[in-house]
């Protein structure tokens, strides 16, 4: 950021209350002063924290201006040793105006011999039509049944689904299921679902599927201790078990098994399924599972597979294939490290994969926040377009969405996910189309920290490619220790922390790739930056600007090798990867590959759950120009070029007829996503249910 940016409110507040300290300090002696400038000096180092030396030049002449208020002396020699002491904090909490550096003339990639990786031959069975041959009994789902808000009398754990009777007085439902009688804030956040209702409704019934949504979320507390519901009053909601999705002899889901959750063919006790195989030769593999003692059965004939379970239970099939050996089977890792600003992407793994490989320099996020961005990494759709995060942390991605992990796994590869973060994984539908999939649950609570570490993700790839090491991987990895640079320190976070959180995050990177013993393509990248106070916001989820939104992107071991410094998007990177590889692209994806894109790249900030009330917000780039409008009315260019930090706006109103056009053309491309997937909410209303019935979306 600029050392001439201008004082915002925070800063305002804590250089004032500094200079009215530091004053009285001035004005006491002995014991007393020390009791004043203590609390002086640790609020400075707050102020350089987010701001900038001139703004704590304010502090002292606030000091100067309140000294005649006080009748002590000593006031100027007690200001001296306060930018003394500023000047000495200023060696570790240092104002963010490194890195900014213009652009370098245009380069594009170098085509050297690329390796088109191929598709396998496979076959994932529970892609199949899987038909049970025989009816078997099953027991009662188990129900709870509130009728009134507030603390339950019991908790109710396990809670898979839920059925919402109630009487709105206003255009939205609110409905909160926190863990716990007394909900937290975060709970309110994190465990709250949005439901729109249609104005002149007396009632509405409202279904929610809530398994992952619990399980998936913060905390991993699959139960329920209270129940609040604004703009309505509660009739009935029943409470269903996770047992619920286990109605009938059996089926194909995701099941989760030892923390592990698989698309499973499942089967109970007594109950058989034949499949009829692509060819003779193969050999099947499946990882066993059972839900009470049920031992699973296979027995094939020729072309034809049956399944059984033997004992009492449920049987699980989980991830079953129909494989052959692979010869040296290569890996293609998508590995997402969140958080991480471009201009921080220098540390030496980084460096040397990107002396290497294929640089994408001015890549942007579409958004800037993980919830809607990681949806666009997976499916090549736009937040505007899928809206995933728009009505909260509920929001899942439709499984009818095809996805990358989708397009590996339908060509014969293992898919697995990694991640660290509640937003990459199920908590966002993004379990489907993975063969394995490690939640952040799977990994347990971390002294000290609230997400795994990324040696726990590496370690648990490590071991799943082990696992089967003659067959093609496609991985995606989602860590989670640069945005924890925050919880590095006590009292306040710097630059400084966040520099050392990617530096030892680059460590452990390095040490995964020299563990990794088969071809490897990588892509490394960011789903959104952080800002110190730069024009006024810090974190992400708060802007457009470059720090938040411009995002490191490299591509290793491809064969294509350069530097690529047109603008390019995260929706990108899919459609890029699956290129390279050679396989089939995705069919509703708003963009082709970066390699042969060209115009403008797009960003959205439609809400971030964590400060819903601020104004939405749009961006552009195209070409070395960059135009943000938001709601409240702002409308800023600049030229990334030679201004990267956005320091200096100029007038790019040539830009608005491009990002008028995307608008309009985002609100058809959203109304259509919902009509062809449905609704990305984790409730929905009845009558939406039997219209998407009719519509053959649901059975």
């Amino acid at each position: 950021m600029s050392v001439l940016a201008p004082l915002h409110p925070p800063t305002w507040v804590l250089a004032t209350l500094c200079g009215f300290l530091v004053a009285l300090a001035a004005s006491g002696d002995g014991r007393a002063r020390l009791f004043w400038l203590l609390p002086a000096v640790l609020l400075q180092g707050l102020i350089w924290d987010v701001s900038s030396q001139p703004h704590l030049i304010v502090v002292t002449l606030l000091a100067l201006c309140t000294r005649p208020l006080f009748a002590r002396k000593g006031w100027l020699v007690l200001c001296l040793g306060t930018l003394t002491l500023q000047a000495a904090l200023s060696l570790t909490l240092r104002p963010d105006t490194s890195a900014c550096r213009p652009l370098a003339p245009m380069d594009y990639p170098i085509l050297g011999s690329p390796h088109h990786w191929g598709s396998f031959e496979g076959v994932a069975l529970d892609t199949l039509d899987v038909r049970i041959g025989s009816e078997v009994e099953f027991p009662p789902v188990d129900r709870t049944v509130v009728t009134r808000e507030g603390p339950l009398d019991r908790p109710v754990r396990d809670v898979g689904h839920a059925t919402l009777v109630a009487r709105p007085d206003a255009d939205e439902l609110v409905l909160t299921l926190a863990p716990r009688a007394r909900p937290s804030r975060k709970d309110r956040i994190t465990r709250s679902i949005r439901i729109p209702v249609e104005q002149g409704l007396k009632q509405v019934q409202v279904e929610l599927d809530l398994a992952e949504f619990l399980a998936g979320n913060w905390h991993d507390d699959a139960q329920i201790g209270s129940v609040e519901l604004d703009g309505g009053e509660i009739i009935e909601l029943e409470l269903r078990g996770r047992n619920w999705r286990f109605q009938g002899p059996g089926g194909v889901d995701v099941i989760e098994h030892e923390g592990v959750l698989r698309p499973s063919i499942w089967l109970r006790a007594g109950a058989t399924t034949s499949l009829s195989l692509p060819g003779s030769e193969g050999e099947l593999r499946f990882t066993p599972g059972s839900i009470g003692e049920a031992v699973p059965v296979v027995r094939r004939e020729g072309e034809v597979l049956h399944l059984s379970v033997e004992g009492e239970g449920i049987g699980l099939f989980g991830d079953p294939r129909l494989v052959w050996p692979q010869p040296d089977p290569p890996l293609v890792l998508l590995y997402m490290v969140d958080t991480l600003r471009a201009d921080r992407a220098t540390t030496p793994n980084l460096t040397a994969l990107a002396e290497e490989g294929l640089v994408f320099s001015q890549a942007w996020s579409t958004s800037a926040w993980t919830k809607p961005a990681i949806p666009t990494l997976m499916s090549g759709l736009e937040p505007s377009t899928h809206r995933v995060g728009a009505g909260g942390v509920g929001d899942r991605l439709p499984e009818s969405v095809v996805t990358i992990q989708d397009r590996f796994r339908e060509s014969g590869w293992r898919t697995g996910s990694f991640s660290a973060s509640p937003l990459g994984s199920t908590l966002s539908g993004l379990e489907q189309g993975f063969g394995t999939v490690l939640p952040p649950r799977y990994w347990g609570a971390t002294p000290g920290r609230e997400h795994p570490t990324a040696a726990q993700l590496h370690e648990a790839l490590l071991s799943w490619l082990a696992e089967e090491s003659d067959q093609p991987a496609f991985a995606y990895v989602h860590a989670m220790d640069v945005h924890e640079y925050e919880e590095r320190r006590t009292l306040f976070s710097t630059v400084g922390d966040y520099e050392d959180a990617v530096s030892e995050w680059d460590a452990e990177l390095g040490r995964l790739l020299q563990a990794i013993d088969r071809p490897l393509l990588l892509a490394v990248l960011s789903d959104h930056g952080e800002s110190f106070w730069d024009h006024g916001v810090a974190r992400h989820g708060t802007g457009l600007w470059a720090s938040q939104t411009h995002i490191p992107w490299i591509v290793w071991g491809s064969g294509v090798t350069g530097t690529v410094k047109y603008p390019v998007s995260l929706a990108d990177v899919s459609p890029t990867l699956l290129g390279l590889v050679g396989l089939p692209g995705l069919d509703n994806a708003d963009t082709l590959d970066a390699l042969r894109r060209g115009g403008p790249v797009f960003s959205s900030l439609i809400r971030y759950t964590w400060k819903p009330e601020q104004p939405t917000a749009v961006a552009i780039v195209d070409g070395g120009l960059k135009r943000i409008e938001r709601e409240d009315g702002l409308r800023v260019g600049y030229a990334i070029e030679t201004d990267p930090c956005e320091a200096r706006p100029i007038d790019t109103s040539e830009l608005e007829g491009l990002l008028r056009e995307w608008q309009l053309r985002s609100v058809k491309k959203a109304e259509g996503f919902t009509e062809r997937h449905g609704p990305v909410s984790a409730a929905v209303l009845t009558d939406d249910l039997e219209r998407l019935r009719s519509l053959g979306y649901l059975e």
